[in-house]
C-alpha cells in the first residue's frame, strides 16, 4: 500500500525514549488537539480533528501495542475512523543509541483504506500523512522534555 519511514533523533538517553515511545497512553497524550478517551501502555483511543484535502472532519483513532522489545523496539496499529471511511496504518519504531542521545527510526504503513478515503489519490494521503507525522514527532519531542 503505502509506506512512510524516517528517522528522529532525541537528546534523551534510550531508556527515556524507548520506555515512553512504546507506551500507548504517552502516544495518545502527544496526538495535537487531541482528546484522549481511554489510555493505558498497551492501548489508547482518541479523538482529534484532521485535516482531509481542504476539508476537516473528526478522527477516531485506537491504537494497540501488537509487540515490545524493551529498550529496542515497538510495533504498533491504528485504526482510524472518520464519517464516510477510515485506514489501519502498522507502525515499528526501533530505538538505537546515538550521539548525544537516540535514535528513532520509524516505518508506517496503510495497510487498508475504507469508504471514501479508498477513493482519496495517493499523492493527498501522502501529503496529509506526512504532515501530520511532522506536528506528531514536534509534539513527542515537547512531551519527552517534561518526562526527563
Amino acid at each position: 500500500m503505502l509506506t512512510f519511514s524516517g528517522s528522529e533523533t532525541f537528546p534523551f538517553p534510550r531508556t527515556v525514549v524507548a520506555k515512553n515511545l512504546s507506551d500507548a497512553a504517552f502516544l495518545a497524550a502527544c496526538v495535537p488537539d487531541g482528546v484522549v478517551r481511554s489510555a493505558s501502555a498497551d492501548a489508547a483511543e482518541w479523538q482529534a480533528k484532521a485535516k482531509l484535502g481542504f476539508a476537516t472532519a473528526t478522527l477516531e483513532t485506537q491504537l494497540a501495542i501488537l509487540e515490545r522489545t524493551p529498550g529496542m523496539s515497538v510495533t504498533f496499529t491504528l485504526t482510524n475512523r472518520t464519517l464516510g471511511g477510515g485506514l489501519v496504518m502498522a507502525t515499528n519504531l526501533a530505538f538505537r543509541d546515538a550521539e548525544g542521545g537516540t535514535l528513532v527510526g520509524w516505518v508506517a504503513e496503510i495497510l487498508s483504506r475504507s469508504g471514501l478515503l479508498k477513493m482519496a489519490p495517493v499523492s493527498v494521503l501522502k501529503s496529509q500523512a506526512e504532515e501530520a507525522l511532522g506536528e506528531m514527532w514536534q509534539s513527542v519531542r515537547a512531551k519527552l522534555q517534561g518526562v526527563e
